[in-house]
């Protein structure tokens, strides 16, 4: 049961964008794309700032070695690159396109 949780978990995004592929509707002049591609644009330096930054604090530190744990922190930290870059896309348009006002 959860070994089939597991494998279902990176396809789940893919199932739920599975419809939108069929819908006539031009994406361009939705309204939803128009707010998750402005979201984007406007997160998109703040989060490629604090990235750097810590990316570049954790190689440092990983660097040395007698970081305990030092395996478990890097498995943790590369992680996110083994999943398709798709399906993080996905789950952030849905979370990104719902309509909320910008302060």
């Amino acid at each position: 049961m959860i070994c089939g949780l597991i494998f279902f978990f990176p396809i789940a995004p893919i199932v739920v964008v599975m419809p939108l592929s069929f819908n006539a509707q031009d994406f361009f002049t939705d309204e939803k794309w128009q707010l998750a591609l402005k979201n984007s644009l406007i997160i998109a330096p703040f989060a490629t700032i604090i990235a750097v930054s810590l990316g570049t604090l954790a190689a440092i530190g990983l660097s040395q070695s007698h970081v305990p744990g030092k395996r478990a922190i890097t498995a943790i930290l590369i992680l996110p690159t083994i999943m398709p870059l798709i399906i993080s896309a996905t789950g952030m348009f849905f979370f990104l396109c719902t309509p909320r006002k910008l302060a």
